[in-house]
């Protein structure tokens, strides 16, 4: 999607061109969200996110955790970097 190319642009291109760097893979995966360990106030801002995350079909991995990884993805671009280096 545009957003995803543009957080990409953002947080991967931009920075590493901003550092003169010269990465052979970029890319960016999902994480760990443990609403659990964010403070109260931090945790008013974020509620909303919690919410796409249970839109976009991500489950509980226990009461207020969701992991957003795709293990293939992970596993693809690993395996692409193998052939790389």
């Amino acid at each position: 999607s545009d957003e995803i190319i543009r957080i990409n642009k953002k947080y991967l291109e931009d920075k590493a061109t901003k550092y003169e760097l010269n990465p052979i893979s970029m890319t960016m995966f999902g994480g760990i969200w443990d609403f659990n360990q964010i403070s109260k106030i931090y945790r008013k801002f974020i509620e909303a996110e919690k919410e796409n995350f249970i839109a976009a079909g991500f489950k509980e991995t226990e009461p207020g955790v969701y992991d957003t990884r795709d293990w293939d993805e992970i596993r693809e671009w690993a395996i692409e970097l193998a052939k790389k280096i």
